[in-house]
């Protein structure tokens, strides 16, 4: 599908800065039925405070699976996973 909100965190460290960036997600968060973190370890702290919001929104963190597609050892089970992952999410 379309991705109807995008919201930009940095590519590093985004949990240092999620005061600048996460009232954009709050902006947007009523409008949408599924919100796809990809943030690092932020995603944790955006998955809690979706969670806290207690809004009909559903949400998986993807911040892993793009790092394989990006081809960025983040985890020590990427190995050899990025075809599976590619077939998944392509």
């Amino acid at each position: 599908g379309s991705v109807d909100y995008y919201v930009m965190i940095p590519p590093k460290d985004a949990y240092y800065s999620i005061d600048k960036w996460w009232p954009k997600v709050l902006e947007c968060v009523d409008d949408v039925d599924l919100v796809l973190p990809a943030g690092g370890m932020a995603g944790r702290v955006i998955q809690k405070r979706l969670w806290n919001l207690n809004k009909e929104v559903h949400s998986i963190e993807l911040g892993s699976m793009v790092d394989v597609l990006d081809d960025l050892k983040t985890r020590s089970w990427m190995t050899n996973k990025k075809e599976i992952i590619e077939r998944i999410l392509l």
